[in-house]
């Protein structure tokens, strides 16, 4: 791990320590060490349209997960490592890291709360170059030895809040965002001068407000908000700033609709010429709710970049859910790390998910992010989701479209149109196989490409006893695209055994 990462994780657990220490907060603990050795075999080492090269590499993954669950405290994180050994390449061993934690402590009841968050993993860089889900090709291409479309990213952050109910009449809320993100030194950002040493990097200062109605309101209610988010990209020089103040209303019409509304100036000041956009903007909408089980809400308006609108839908029955948002904001690649997790500690029926060591054995790298960049730009996400689940199965399937329009240049823009799934199957209390599959076709302007991204991976795991698991798995990808440089097939087989101490 990183110092950066190690500074943070030490920080989290001597916090952590601190409040075990405190009667007032009793904590339960639980902590799953676990090592993972693996065995694998691929056909295309370095990922080559010619010359493909196999190869057998080993992985040792040591991990960790702990659990703190108490009344004014909870705590989860996360980590592995995966080091990867080369017989017969040496030169190219590497290790990769994937960090996730999170802090949420109340240090004076009811009203101060601080919550801490950290996470680091490798994201891909540019949506123009080689994508591929595996994070064993963070390491150097053996031809022009530079990063193959990765880079390290190291975030953390705290976020302390205070709150203030003023009897039934109002309630208060006040708090920061204070963090700090690093993307690394890769020589594919350095090959662009407008990208600077560290894509997406940057430094923040979030500061937020708000001054809302008490429960003494029925039907109607009323909100007064300030936001401001600082960003200061220091090797890149591309600061921003983005400020808001709204006041926003809302009235219950019936038991199943509700309408909304806000209305306010923003003053926002980005790019290099240091240009403000700034002006009135407002935005209306409404909140369907037919049943305990199924919302609608959904909102329409004018903001400083332009007309925006935003929808957020969930239906959940006993086996099955469905859901899907779609959102326009100004963003921040900075941003989007920070927000990134790596894995769900929920299923996709709001149930936590279990901690499976197992997990450790195989980094993927998320290919569902697009590629980083230095400037503010209107971020549209569109997501769906269905989730299924039986006694001895669960599926579920993501559909997606995301798109980044950057304000410096109009013509920067990038979209990735894709769809991720898995499937499991419970074969008996000790044996279950599953499925996962991801497809996604990206556009980028500014290079005038177009690249499509297939992956799928069957499995079989067997609980050998009550500590150990093994893994069989066999992985296919495909890329094709414009530029010749990115197309490959890669057919992979990994056999795992795992140890939960």
């Amino acid at each position: 791990m990183g110092c950066v990462g190690v500074r943070f994780l030490g920080g989290l657990l001597g916090l952590c320590a601190v409040s075990a220490g405190t009667p007032a907060l009793a904590v339960d603990w639980q902590l799953t060490p676990s090592m993972t050795l693996s065995q694998s075999y691929t056909d295309n080492l370095f990922l080559e349209k010619n010359n493909a090269q196999g190869a057998f590499y080993t992985s040792l993954a040591p991990g960790f997960s702990m659990r703190g669950n108490g009344p004014r405290l909870q705590l989860n994180v996360d980590y592995s490592s995966d080091s990867q050994i080369y017989i017969d390449h040496a030169d190219i061993n590497t290790t990769t890291q994937r960090l996730q934690g999170d802090l949420s402590l109340e240090l004076l009841r009811d009203h101060l709360f601080m919550d801490a968050y950290g996470s680091m993993f490798p994201s891909l860089v540019s949506g123009a170059g080689k994508i591929s889900g595996n994070s064993r090709t963070v390491k150097n291409d053996r031809q022009n030895q530079f990063d193959q479309n990765t880079s390290d990213v190291v975030s953390y952050g705290v976020r302390p809040r205070y709150q203030q109910s003023f009897g039934t009449a109002a309630k208060l809320v006040a708090g920061a965002d204070i963090g700090n993100t690093t993307t690394g030194q890769t020589a594919l950002a350095n090959s662009d001068p407008t990208f600077g040493n560290q894509v997406g990097a940057g430094t923040n200062y979030d500061w937020h407000a708000s001054l809302e109605n008490g429960p003494n309101l029925e039907r109607a209610s009323w909100g007064l908000v300030f936001l401001r988010q600082e960003t200061t990209g220091r090797d890149a020089g591309n600061d921003s700033t983005l400020q808001s103040v709204f006041t926003k209303w809302g009235y219950q019409i019936n038991r199943q609709l509700q309408v909304t509304g806000r209305v306010g100036v923003e003053d926002n000041q980005y790019n290099n010429n240091q240009q403000q956009r700034h002006g009135p903007a407002w935005e209306v909408g409404g909140v369907y709710t037919p049943s305990p089980r199924t919302s609608l809400s959904a909102r329409v308006g004018q903001l400083s970049f332009g007309t925006t609108k935003s929808f957020d839908f969930s239906h959940q029955a006993r086996r099955f859910t469905l859901t899907g948002s779609y959102t326009e904001d100004l963003r921040t690649s900075s941003q989007l790390l920070r927000e990134r997790r790596l894995f769900s500690r929920v299923d996709a029926f709001g149930k936590p998910v279990p901690v499976d060591p197992g997990r450790n054995a195989d980094l993927t790298l998320p290919v569902n992010s697009l590629g980083l960049t230095n400037d503010v730009f209107v971020s549209r996400n569109l997501t769906t989701g269905i989730g299924y689940q039986r006694r001895r199965d669960n599926f579920s399937l993501n559909i997606y479209r995301m798109e980044q329009s950057g304000t410096s240049n109009n013509q920067n823009q990038e979209n990735a149109i894709g769809t991720n799934g898995s499937w499991t199957h419970q074969v008996s209390r000790e044996m279950s196989t599953g499925l996962t599959v991801d497809y996604q076709t990206r556009q980028v302007d500014t290079s005038n490409t177009t690249t499509d991204f297939y992956y799928l991976s069957p499995y079989l795991s067997y609980q050998l006893g009550p500590h150990v698991s093994s893994t069989l798995s066999y992985s296919w990808m495909d890329a094709t695209s414009d530029d010749q440089t990115n197309v490959y097939t890669e057919n992979s087989v990994l056999g795992s055994l795992t140890y939960a101490f």
